[in-house]
C-alpha cells in the first residue's frame, strides 16, 4: 500500500466503467459491514482512500457502531452534505423512530452521484437549505451532466436517494442491480456513451452565438483602431474644460512660461497660478524699524505745525 494514499474527492470526474469498478467495491465493502452488524455513519468521499487505479478502501471508523438486533440510533453524527433524512428527524422531533444501516446507503448514493456528475446531488451555501433539500429529498438530473449518463445508472442513485428508509436498496442488492450486472470492456462502453450521445444530442442556441460572434467582431475593430483613439476629441468638451486634455495643457504652460515667466517670484510666494494672472504678484520688504520712527515723528511735528498756523 502506497504511504500516502489519493482520496477519491481528488478525482474530479470518472468515466462510467471507472465509477461502475468503484462502486461495486464499496457496495461489496458496506454490505460485508452490514453483515456484521456494524454501521460506518459517516461515508464519504474523503474516507474512501486509492490504493491505485483499481482498488480502493474505506477509511475512518470514529463514527462506525455494532448494531445489536432491532437496535435504532439517534445521535447526530456524520458530513451534512451526507446526512439521511432520517438522521436529521431524530435531531427534530422527539417521537422520531430512529435510524439504522439505511444511513450508510443513502450516503452511497450521494457518492455515486458525485462520481458521475462531479458536484453533490444536495448543496446550498445556507446550510439551513441544504438541510431542508435533504428532508424533501430535492435533487436533479441536469442535461448537460447527466446526458451520458445511461437510464441504469439514474435509476440506481434514485433507488438509493429515498426519503424513506424502509423502500431504500440495501447494498447487497445494489450489486445485483442491472446497472453493476456484469463490467463491459472499455470498447464497449465508449461505444455505449456515443450511442447515448447521439440520442440526447444538445441544440446549439444559434442567436446567442450571432451575439458573441458581433461582439468579438467589435472588440478587433476596437483593438485595430486604438491607435487612432488619441487623434479623436470631444470639441464641446475642450471648450468647456480645455486643460482637462494633458497635451493642451503642456503646450499652454510651456507658451506662458516663455512669455509670463519673469513676472512669477520664484521666492517663498512662488505659484503656478500666476502664470495665468492678469498682473504680477505684489513684491513684499521687510520695513526698517528705525525708517517707521522718524516717518511717525515726521507726521506728529507736521501736525502741529498745522495746528499753530491754524491758531
Amino acid at each position: 500500500m502506497d504511504e500516502n494514499p489519493l482520496r477519491l474527492n481528488e478525482v474530479r470526474l470518472l468515466l462510467l466503467i471507472q465509477a461502475r469498478r468503484l462502486m461495486r467495491q464499496l457496495f461489496d465493502g458496506v454490505a460485508f459491514m452490514h453483515e456484521r452488524n456494524i454501521v460506518h455513519r459517516d461515508l464519504k468521499l474523503e474516507n474512501i482512500l486509492c490504493i491505485d487505479d483499481e482498488r480502493i478502501v474505506i477509511s475512518d471508523f470514529g463514527f462506525a457502531k455494532e448494531l445489536e438486533d432491532g437496535e435504532r440510533l439517534r445521535d447526530l453524527c456524520g458530513t451534512p452534505g451526507y446526512l439521511a433524512p432520517e438522521t436529521l428527524r431524530c435531531q427534530m422531533y422527539e417521537d422520531s423512530d430512529g435510524y439504522s444501516f439505511e444511513v450508510d446507503e443513502w450516503a452511497l448514493g450521494v457518492i455515486m452521484y458525485t462520481l458521475l456528475a462531479g458536484y453533490a446531488p444536495f448543496y446550498h451555501r445556507r446550510q439551513l437549505m441544504m438541510m431542508r433539500m435533504i428532508q424533501e429529498g430535492k435533487y436533479e438530473f441536469r442535461k448537460e451532466q447527466w446526458a451520458n449518463v445511461t437510464t441504469e445508472a439514474k435509476e440506481l442513485i434514485s433507488d438509493l436517494l429515498r426519503v424513506e428508509a424502509s423502500k431504500r436498496l440495501s447494498a447487497s442488492e445494489c450489486l445485483k442491480h442491472p446497472w453493476m450486472g456484469g463490467l463491459q470492456p472499455p470498447a464497449a462502453e465508449v461505444v455505449e456513451q456515443k450511442k447515448v450521445a447521439k440520442e440526447v444530442k444538445p441544440k446549439r442556441d444559434l442567436r446567442k452565438l450571432f451575439k458573441q460572434a458581433i461582439i468579438w467582431v467589435r472588440f478587433f475593430l476596437r483593438l485595430a483602431k486604438y491607435k487612432y483613439i488619441k487623434s479623436v476629441v470631444d470639441r464641446d468638451a475642450l471648450r468647456k474644460r480645455p486643460f482637462r486634455d494633458r497635451d493642451i495643457r503642456h503646450e499652454a504652460e510651456a507658451a506662458m512660461f516663455s512669455i509670463y515667466g519673469h513676472w512669477v517670484n520664484r521666492g517663498y510666494y512662488y505659484s503656478r497660478d500666476m502664470l495665468f494672472a492678469n498682473k504680477p504678484r505684489p513684491k513684499y520688504y521687510k520695513r526698517d524699524p528705525d525708517a517707521s520712527v522718524t516717518s511717525l515723528a515726521s507726521l506728529t511735528s507736521n501736525a502741529s505745525t498745522v495746528s499753530h498756523s491754524s491758531g
